[in-house]
């Protein structure tokens, strides 16, 4: 709109969390860049508009970054990659990893809350073309109910036939909660398979 000024954000990092305040810094960048027309301009401007934001200590920081020439300091999707490794080296990254590996659905959780969690959390773990493998098998060995568990495993299913079979199930136990307060509604298994793979 013509005569609005949007202000960029500024880069406020944590002790506590460091990585999340980057990531969340570099989302609210890139909305600042729709918003103020700005998505079209050139590497140049949007690299000077991010360290302006982040402050003097990064701009520093990126002055230790090596580049194989003076045009790749210009490349506004390379200097992100940069901080990217600056603020999260890889080691953290299978940290995520592990995360992920080891996310099973809690007792109060919903379906949709947890597949919700899971993919905040794959997000962060490089899977690339082998994300909706992953959500496959996490989703799998993670729901709670054990006879849900044993039917995902047992046929070959896509991501979204696996969370529309989780979100029916759920809702049929639901249902019999109402109907019979005794029914439980949920039973954890102790064992879960390792592995689950979409066609």
């Amino acid at each position: 709109m013509a005569g609005v000024a949007f202000v960029p954000p500024k880069f406020v990092p944590t002790e506590k969390n460091v990585c999340a305040a980057w990531r969340s810094f570099k989302e609210e960048l890139e909305n600042y860049f729709i918003a103020a027309d700005l998505s079209g301009v050139s590497g140049r401007r949007k690299v000077a508009i991010l360290l302006y934001t982040m402050g003097s200590k990064y701009k520093d920081i990126f002055e230790t970054f090596t580049f194989a020439n003076a045009d790749e300091k210009k490349n506004f999707n390379l200097v992100k990659e940069k901080f990217d490794n600056y603020f999260e080296p890889k080691k953290v990254t299978k940290l995520y990893m592990k995360q992920f590996d080891t996310c099973t659905q809690l007792e109060t959780e919903s379906v949709g809350e947890y597949v919700s969690r899971l993919r905040g959390i794959a997000q962060y773990c490089d899977f690339g073309t082998t994300l909706e493998n992953q959500l496959c098998k996490q989703i799998s060995v993670g729901v709670k109910y054990n006879e849900l568990r044993d039917r995902l495993w047992a046929d070959d299913l896509t991501l979204d036939q696996i969370i529309n079979k989780c979100h029916l199930h759920e809702q049929r136990v639901q249902s019999k909660s109402i109907l019979d307060p005794s029914t439980p509604t949920n039973v954890n298994s102790v064992q879960r398979p390792r592995q689950r793979l979409c066609k």
